[in-house]
């Protein structure tokens, strides 16, 4: 095992490219299901009285180093409603790559890599000539783990055939795989079986997947590769994300002529009763055309995303459910809010693109209601150029700084103009005016009067952001840069002026931020980020409301990754918006086996631990500590924080992220 683990890494990075050939069969039986099942992503409407399908594909599966799998479709065939989209189903199983940290993307820790080896238990049971078999089993009952079995060539010291099962979501497994006999192709799967059952809510669905791949065009390491790009930070060979199904054919004739596995008795049954039944059908006379009834229109618009293409001049609209649970939130200090978002894109032939975003939400705790409306159109994406418009009614805010208004809550509608541009590569500026008008909250013209308030606060302030982020690696969709990853931190600067006199304003400042952040992937399963920043009114000699552009509470949170990245939990509203200087500092880690997972829960899929530190003018020193773990239906998280040295409160927060 020793020897094993010790070459994993050099038979991992021994492949830089291939091209492969790939057959892929599947078999699905219903065994039982109701309306639910339509919540399940990719799922489909199935015929009532039908419980068997079958479909098969023909195609291409190519990849490039480090870890980029586009596949192709060329021919399908089958019983599924429909088959096109029917081609993707759990096709993460089949880019196995058995050497590496993970075993399928980011998922399930292999047993193969030394990193991992702590998490599980290995046994020889026997040894035959050159080859000796060996079980394995997880320390712990996690789902990131799987147990099996696995045949290790003595000679070569490679893994020519391996099992695994496991559970992953709602989803059990176990997988067979093969392994290529000769050369470097002994590092590639040839041959998988597949077998699963999937159990949501009383909906119960078993298959079974048969997958060959045959390899061509394959080049390792010691091949010289020659690179059309100059620029090193350019990965755009290495980056062309793509699962074609659009050229995609349904073709029996096809597929059977290429079929590389006979069918079975079983499989050769269902093509005949879908046979059957399409020749029943047929002569059958049309049944009128079922009206949809209030019923199925409800069922769409609070459980189902709904994409509507307008049409090839008038782009295409994504519309989220109602219902959709994960647009729920909980937190002790914000209590619950729902949100509710909307997109519009479209797109021109050179990758152009105007995107429209209105979004409306309510928070229960401060009975607020928020919207906000962008519109960003990208004039020039190989730059990132973009300008957009932003109008919206953001927190409500206390004035806390101008004596006249100290202690009362205004309400606040605001417009954002930008423009964004990357100057070179790693380095943005972005370039904006900002106008607020701030009233009396809940208060009448007369009984703002009586506590010596104006009607209207406004103001009028330019801004500027310029960040930069050194080492910066991307790639090229098309005409449109994808920025990728980078080695270093990213640096931030934010500066707004506020001026007197313009557009009725009435208030004038400066404020200044820094940031700086940073996230450093471990390895797969491992992150760990951090995050410094600071920022000052410089000048506040007519300032009437603090408001800064990263120190902020959010009443309507993004998603739990934002809120573990810099964002305070439990600290109370009103110090964002009374403390004319801050320094603070976050720290984050995340693992799939930390407290949770090593006590034999089989839900958590990631666990994070953090830590942050707050000093401003008003407080010396404010420190938040946490605890959260998500599964694949909600995130938890529980929190402590300590204000000047002395405790100060318990707080948790959850989210729903089911099917997200």
């Amino acid at each position: 095992m020793l020897k094993l683990f010790e070459n994993a890494e050099k038979y991992d990075k021994s492949i830089r490219s291939f091209k492969s050939e790939l057959y892929i069969k599947g078999v699905l039986h219903l065994k039982h299901r109701n309306r639910f099942l339509r919540r399940v992503p990719q799922s489909r409407i199935f015929p009532k009285d039908v419980k068997d399908y079958i479909g098969e594909s023909i195609g291409s599966l190519d990849y490039t180093a480090p870890f980029t799998f586009d596949r192709h479709v060329e021919a399908v065939s089958g019983t599924f409603p429909d088959m096109k989209q029917d081609t993707d189903m759990l096709l993460d199983f089949f880019n196995l790559t058995i050497y590496r940290e993970s075993l399928i993307e980011d998922h399930l820790l292999s047993p193969f890599c030394e990193k991992n080896s702590n998490f599980y238990k290995y046994r020889q049971d026997s040894i035959r000539g050159n080859h000796a078999y060996y079980s394995y089993s997880p320390k712990y009952n996690n789902t990131q783990l799987v147990k099996g079995t696995f045949v290790l060539n003595t000679q070569l010291m490679v893994i020519e055939k391996v099992s695994f099962s496991g559970k992953y979501e709602f989803l059990k497994f176990d997988m067979t795989v093969n392994m290529g006999g000769m050369g470097f192709y002994i590092y590639l799967p040839v041959d998988y079986h597949f077998n699963f059952k999937f159990s949501f809510i009383g909906n119960k669905l078993e298959g079974e997947y048969r997958v060959l791949q045959s390899y061509t065009n394959l080049e390792h390491v010691f091949e010289p590769v020659m690179s059309k790009s100059t620029n090193k930070y350019d990965l755009s060979e290495r980056y062309s994300h793509t699962v074609d199904v659009s050229k995609a054919r349904i073709d029996s004739a096809f597929v059977a002529s290429h079929r590389l596995l006979p069918l079975e008795a079983e499989e050769q049954d269902i093509y005949a009763r879908w046979a059957h039944r399409q020749d029943s059908i047929s002569k059958l006379p049309l049944p009128p055309k079922r009206r949809r009834t209030f019923g199925d229109f409800a069922d769409d618009v609070l459980f189902s995303h709904s994409y509507i293409n307008l049409g090839k001049q008038l782009g295409r609209l994504r519309v989220n459910p109602l219902l959709d649970i994960g647009l729920f939130n909980y937190s002790s200090t914000r209590g619950y809010s729902y949100r509710q978002d909307f997109k519009y894109v479209y797109q021109f032939s050179d990758q152009r693109e105007i995107v429209i975003r209105p979004r409306i939400g309510y928070n229960i705790k401060y009975k607020q209601l928020f919207w906000r409306l962008i519109a960003r159109y990208e004039y020039w994406p190989r730059k990132q150029g973009t300008i957009e418009v932003e109008i919206g009614n953001g927190n409500r805010i206390r004035g806390a700084i101008n004596k006249n208004i100290n202690g009362s809550f205004f309400s606040d509608n605001y417009i954002h103009l930008k423009h964004e541009i990357e100057l070179f590569n790693g380095m943005d500026l972005d370039l904006g005016l900002v106008f607020h008008d701030r009233q009396p909250w809940k208060l009448s013209e007369e009984q703002a009067a009586e506590l010596n308030l104006r009607g209207h606060y406004k103001s009028f302030s330019p801004n500027i952001h310029l960040e930069y982020t050194p080492g910066q690696y991307y790639y090229m969709n098309g005409n449109k840069k994808q920025d990728v990853y980078s080695p270093y931190p990213t640096f931030a600067v934010d500066w707004e002026g506020g001026f007197k006199h313009v557009l009725g304003s009435t208030s004038r400042y400066e404020r200044v931020e820094l940031d700086v952040s940073y996230e450093w992937n471990m390895d797969t399963m491992h992150k760990i980020s951090w995050r410094l920043g600071g920022g000052k009114f410089t000048n506040k000699s007519n300032l009437e409301f603090v408001e800064y552009h990263n120190f902020r509470k959010y009443y309507l949170p993004e998603s739990w990754e934002d809120e573990l990245g810099g964002r305070f939990t439990l600290l109370d509203s009103h110090w964002f918006n009374e403390s004319l200087y801050y320094l603070r500092g976050h720290i984050i880690y995340e693992s799939p086996l930390l407290l949770l997972g090593q006590i034999g829960t089989t839900w958590v899929q990631r666990e994070r631990l953090y830590g942050s530190a707050l000093h401003t003018d008003i407080f010396s020193n404010y420190f938040e500590f946490g605890y959260g773990f998500s599964t694949h239906i909600f995130d938890l998280g529980f929190y402590v924080s300590f204000m000047n040295g002395k405790y100060n409160e318990i707080g948790v927060k959850y989210n729903f992220t089911l099917f997200h």
